[in-house]
């Protein structure tokens, strides 16, 4: 899947939002050429570019194994549920699982991003990957990673979720509209359930 304001752009999500998905989400962050592993320039200083470049290619990387594995971007309905920090995808065959984190929310039409360690609609235990972003961000002194809200494009939105996903060690990220705005997610160890019935989800927006 290719696949108001803050607050209300969460709302249909907080109970438990679903969706169809249309598109294959392996695709959303292109794969870049293999570079070696290094986040120092040929001075020995910390090169961002070549960081946000590894971490794109790794996000890469886990969405085509993902997309192979168990068919990520191939469901036929995806489920979030922010209270309980669960993602599904359901097939015809099986319904797959993993818990989530929130990185942050999206607004397209403001190109703005208000990351999950101060959003007020995200969980403090939902936004730990985010903190660790931003705990590397001051490391690093990269203000965008530390302001509670920033302007960006919506790529350079995908490549922080990428830097995240990469840094707190989630197994994946994947993208959700809400309203006009979209969040972003890393999400953990997937688990597959065989139901003894074909998996249903309230597709009512």
């Amino acid at each position: 899947m290719r696949c108001l304001f803050y607050l209300m752009a969460c709302a249909p999500l907080l109970l438990g939002a679903c969706s169809k998905e249309k598109k294959p989400r392996a695709r959303d962050v292109s794969l870049d050429d293999a570079a070696p592993e290094t986040q120092a320039d040929s001075t020995g200083e910390f090169d961002l570019a070549e960081f946000e470049r590894q971490a794109r290619r790794h996000l890469s990387r886990l969405s085509y194994e993902h997309s192979e594995k168990w068919g990520m971007g191939k469901s036929t309905s995806w489920k979030i549920d922010l209270e309980a920090g669960v993602i599904s995808w359901a097939f015809s065959d099986k319904v797959v699982s993993a818990p989530i984190q929130v990185v942050g929310t999206y607004v397209p039409a403001q190109q703005s991003m208000l990351w999950a360690w101060d959003h007020p609609s995200i969980k403090n235990e939902l936004a730990q990957d985010c903190l660790k972003l931003k705990e590397w961000g001051d490391k690093h002194e990269l203000t965008e990673l530390t302001l509670r809200e920033i302007k960006c494009s919506e790529a350079q939105a995908w490549t922080y979720t990428a830097m995240a996903c990469k840094i707190a060690g989630a197994k994946g990220a994947f993208r959700v509209p809400s309203g006009q705005a979209f969040i972003f997610l890393t999400f953990g160890d997937i688990s597959v359930r065989r139901p003894d019935i074909t998996p249903h989800f309230d597709l009512e927006r």
